[in-house]
């Protein structure tokens, strides 16, 4: 027998059981398996990692052994060992294990896949409490957390730049004056119109450590984001807001952000830095520039698919009051190093002039050359409707390889999602492809409405080239010349 020992205990498990310490479970495991006859074992120990994450390096390193065959048998103390979340519990011990033909061994609960005197059923029965105990647990440190908001006491992991944990008090905050007037300056500066990637890159040419490198936690430097943070939070104002995010469930780490009527907002618990009225006037600003920003005529249109002429770097926009300019993100990120210029440009403007050069351009051609676009779109239809077909039999392909064992459960599944997204791309390229040939056949009703579709223009534009004089290059995805 080649036997793999694993061992978990969690940072919870720590503190309420040292039944269930590292070296207790090391020598149960080690006294068990003088009963067996073994040519190897393998210890893989996942110290202070919780049940429900199996994303765990050791676990992880194990798995990697049992598909490379350096092992045939599994052993745990019991089958929370193994883990606490119920459907990767079952998809181990009832798929993953058998199709590798691995033994696997629960000492406490009895179970013994080769030999067992309880079934499977029973020990995922056992599994389902302990994915409850994780649910129950998660549910009441939510609560008592919730209750600590409510009170106005502060829960974050770490106090926001500009304070500090009281001393006498973990959850109460208290201004850290050392850092307090860069804060105040955050806020003048964009009192002055000036934006937070603006904010950001006077911050880092003056070389003020930015929060985290403050924190001593990572180098990195001021950016826009940070600044935004800092400017729309109400902390610095004296209230203490919370519960801007929630987890999905015990099992899953990543979180959603809740709408702002949910956020648990407690007024006046400790010293104000700002303002309230400097404050109130800065969301003002900021929240124009967001409408700017987030205006449908200027995110979704050509800026996207618009590159520097010079240094081939993606162009950006830089937002200043009620415009928007171009800037090369090469010089952006790089000015001081002077590795290509700011191509400065009103974005409306230049705008303006694309759409006049295509709208004069297609005039001209489309209706000359409407046969020939017409065999080239059903061209592309027929191209994509032929892949469709190829990928069903892909689909096959991979269910039959899962079945058969040539591949993984999570590998089939990973096959599935990649295959169901480029069959969904390529239907919407078929759907649009007639949309655009129904156009051309009737250009001469529809002309005013196909120069005004800017889906129309991005179905047709491959790139567009900003030169740092303000000339534009455009090149199409289908000659019209």
């Amino acid at each position: 027998m080649k036997i793999a020992l694993y061992i978990r205990l969690s940072k919870e498990d720590r503190d309420s059981d040292i039944s269930k310490s590292i070296i207790s479970q090391e020598m149960y495991l080690k006294n068990y398996i003088k009963r067996f006859n073994y040519d190897s074992v393998c210890e893989y120990i996942d110290d202070g990692y919780s049940g429900t994450n199996f994303n765990r390096p050791n676990f992880l390193r194990m798995i990697d052994d049992i598909k490379n065959q350096k092992i045939d048998t599994v052993i745990t103390k019991d089958s929370s060992r193994l883990g606490r979340n119920i459907s990767w519990v079952t998809f181990y011990i009832e798929e993953f294990f058998p199709s590798y033909q691995v033994r696997y061994i629960a000492v406490d609960d009895n179970y013994d896949s080769k030999n067992s005197s309880i079934d499977s059923e029973m020990l995922t029965f056992k599994s389902f409490f302990n994915d409850y105990y994780c649910k129950d647990i998660s549910r009441k440190i939510k609560s008592s957390l919730r209750i600590k908001k409510i009170e106005g006491k502060f829960t974050g992991w770490k106090a926001p730049y500009g304070y500090q944990r009281k001393k006498s008090d973990y959850h109460q905050l208290e201004i850290d004056y050392e850092v307090m007037p860069v804060v105040q300056r955050i806020f003048k500066l964009a009192k002055e119109d000036n934006t937070p990637s603006g904010i950001a890159r006077i911050l880092n040419s003056e070389n003020i450590p930015s929060p985290s490198v403050y924190a001593k936690i990572k180098y990195s430097k001021w950016s826009s984001k940070t600044i935004k943070d800092i400017l729309e939070n109400p902390t610095y104002i004296g209230n203490v807001t919370q519960g801007k995010r929630k987890k999905i469930n015990h099992k899953v780490k990543r979180s959603i952000t809740l709408p702002k009527e949910e956020w648990i907002i407690k007024e006046n618990t400790h010293p104000a830095i700002i303002d309230k009225d400097a404050f109130l006037e800065v969301q003002q600003k900021l929240q124009r520039c967001h409408n700017i920003k987030n205006n449908k005529t200027v995110t979704k249109e050509f800026i996207n698919i618009m590159y520097c002429y010079e240094c081939k770097a993606k162009i950006g926009l830089n937002y200043k009051k009620s415009q928007a300019y171009c800037v090369c993100n090469n010089y952006k990120k790089n000015y001081k190093n002077k590795t290509c210029t700011p191509h400065t440009i009103n974005y409306y403007k230049l705008k303006e002039l694309i759409l006049l050069e295509l709208q004069e351009d297609i005039k001209r051609t489309l209706t000359s050359k409407k046969d020939v676009h017409i065999r080239k779109l059903l061209e592309n239809k027929k191209q994509a409707e032929e892949e469709i077909e190829e990928l069903e039999e892909s689909f096959l392909d991979n269910y039959i390889s899962y079945k058969s064992g040539q591949i993984s459960k999570d590998n089939y599944f990973i096959n599935e999602e990649k295959l169901k997204k480029k069959r969904e791309h390529l239907q919407k390229e078929i759907t649009y492809t007639i949309s655009s040939i129904k156009d051309f056949i009737h250009l001469q009703k529809e002309e005013k409405t196909l120069l005004n579709d800017y889906n129309f223009y991005l179905f047709i534009i491959d790139k567009i080239y900003l030169k740092e004089s303000g000339e534009v290059i455009i090149l199409l995805n289908y000659s019209y010349h």
